[in-house]
């Protein structure tokens, strides 16, 4: 997912449990450059969004069966922000308002 604050960086989330945040011009191959690798989850991750604040440009949310993380512009940790449903992704997770935008019916 590319992200809204910069079109240089983008983030990929997988079933290897990996979230990680890239650089295109910074690259050290074809593939660009990774600058931060979570990797707290212990389950695929279903789930990425941008924090939508410029102030947060790095600022991600990530979500699998295991967790729902955030990581604020790299400085801390990431952590646990609160349970989840399985089956549901959440498109709010930054905004403090937890919607399901789909789920398995």
């Amino acid at each position: 997912m590319w992200s809204p604050h910069s079109s240089d960086t983008f983030a990929s989330c997988s079933d290897d449990s990996l979230v990680i945040l890239w650089n295109v011009k910074k690259a050290d191959s074809k593939l660009g450059s990774a600058f931060f690798k979570h990797i707290g989850h212990r389950t695929r991750v279903a789930d990425i969004a941008w924090h939508p604040d410029d102030a947060f440009s790095n600022t991600i949310a990530s979500v699998s069966t295991s967790l729902i993380t955030s990581n604020d512009n790299n400085k801390i940790k990431p952590s646990l922000i609160q349970g989840l449903l399985i089956g549901v992704s959440y498109s709010g997770v930054l905004q403090s308002e937890l919607k399901p935008v789909c789920s398995e019916s």
